[in-house]
C-alpha cells in the first residue's frame, strides 16, 4: 500500500469527469490530494503503524513483531514463534480513508520469513498491497532482509493498475537499542493505465533506545522520492507491566500522536489518535500476538 502520491496526482487531472460525479466525490477526492500532498504517511505507510501506534515513528528498528517487516523486511529479529500482527484506522471519520494491515513471520532455522496484506480506500480510490520478505542473520548481530510486493491501485469507472516493487533492509540489535534502515520499492514495474510513473522510492533510518526499564525512545528519518525529508520522535512508558502511553511527533505535517498499549500474555492491544492541524483528529485501533511472547 505505499503507493504513489505523485501517481494519485497524475490521475485527477487526467480524468476531470471523475470529479463532477457528485458533490461527495469532489470533497472526498479533494481531501485525498490534501492528504497525499501534506500527509504523505496515510498511503506511503502500506497501512496503520502497527508496532509503534501513538509514537509517530514507524517500525523500522523494532525487533518484535511482524508488522515491522512490511517497511523493514531485515527487522523483527526476536520472532521465535508464529506471529501474527493486524490493524485499522478510520482517518478524518471519513470510510474512503479506511486502511487496514495484517502481517505474519516465523522463524525457519535460521531464516525468517512472513507476508502480509494492506489497504487503503474503499469505492472511489483503493489501493491492495501484498508482500513477502525473508531475513537472514549475519555475524555481530546484523541481519539484511529482501522483500516483494505487488499494488494494485483502482480508480471507480477508470479501472485498475498494477506495479511490483522489491525492497531491501539492515537491522541490528544491541542490548537496549537497536537500528533499522531501509530501501523501499527500489525496483518496481511501473504504473502505466492511468499514468507512466511507479511507486515512489522510500529510504527510511529509524533508531530504538531504552535507556532504563519501562521507558523507550525512539526517532525516524524518511525520505521518499519528490517528497520533504520527514522527521519523526516518539516515546513509550509502560506504566504497569500490562499499560503503556505513547506520544509522538510527525512534520509531514506537523502534528502529534497519543496513544495506549494494553498486553496481556502474547496478545498485546494497542489505540492511537493522530491530529491533523486542517482535518482533525484520525484513530487507529492494532492488536499483535506471538506464539512465544518475548517481552519488550
Amino acid at each position: 500500500m505505499r503507493a504513489t502520491s505523485a501517481h494519485v496526482r497524475n490521475v485527477i487531472p487526467k480524468y476531470p469527469n471523475f470529479l463532477r460525479t457528485s458533490r461527495c466525490a469532489v470533497l472526498i477526492t479533494l481531501s485525498l490530494l490534501v492528504c497525499v500532498t501534506t500527509a504523505s504517511a496515510l498511503l506511503e505507510e502500506r497501512g496503520p503503524s502497527l508496532l509503534q501506534l501513538g509514537t509517530a515513528v514507524s517500525p523500522v528498528a523494532d525487533p518484535y513483531h511482524a508488522g515491522s517487516r512490511i517497511l523493514n523486511p531485515a527487522a523483527g529479529t526476536t520472532i521465535t514463534g508464529f506471529t501474527v500482527s493486524a490493524g485499522f484506522s478510520r482517518s478524518f471519520d471519513l470510510p474512503e480513508f479506511d486502511r487496514f494491515q495484517l502481517a505474519t513471520a516465523a522463524p525457519f532455522g535460521d531464516v525468517t520469513a512472513g507476508g502480509w496484506l494492506s489497504g487503503f480506500g474503499q469505492t472511489l480510490y483503493s489501493e491492495r498491497t501484498a508482500g513477502l520478505n525473508v531475513s537472514y542473520p549475519l555475524p555481530g548481530s546484523l541481519q539484511i532482509g529482501a522483500g516483494l510486493s505487488v499494488t494494485q491501485v483502482q480508480v471507480k469507472n477508470y479501472g485498475n493498475d498494477n506495479a511490483f516493487s522489491g525492497d531491501l533492509g539492515m537491522f541490528y540489535a544491541a542490548r537496549n537499542w537497536s537500528v533499522g534502515a531501509s530501501a523501499l520499492n527500489l525496483l518496481s514495474t511501473p504504473l502505466q493505465t492511468f499514468a507512466d510513473d511507479h511507486p515512489p522510492r522510500i529510504v527510511h533510518l529509524a533508531g530504538r533506545y531504552a535507556p532504563i526499564d519501562k521507558l523507550t525512545l525512539l526517532a525516524e528519518l524518511e525520505w521518499m522520492e519528490n517528497h520533504d525529508l520527514t522527521v519523526r520522535a516518539g516515546t513509550e512508558i509502560w506504566m504497569l507491566d500490562a499499560l503503556a502511553i505513547r506520544a509522538g511527533y510527525d512534520s509531514a505535517p506537523e502534528r502529534i500522536h497519543l496513544g495506549l498499549a494494553l498486553r496481556w500474555s502474547g496478545l498485546t492491544g494497542m489505540g492511537a489518535y493522530d491530529y491533523h492541524p486542517w482535518l482533525g483528529w484520525s484513530h487507529a485501533f492494532g492488536m499483535h500476538w506471538q506464539q512465544h511472547p518475548v517481552a519488550p
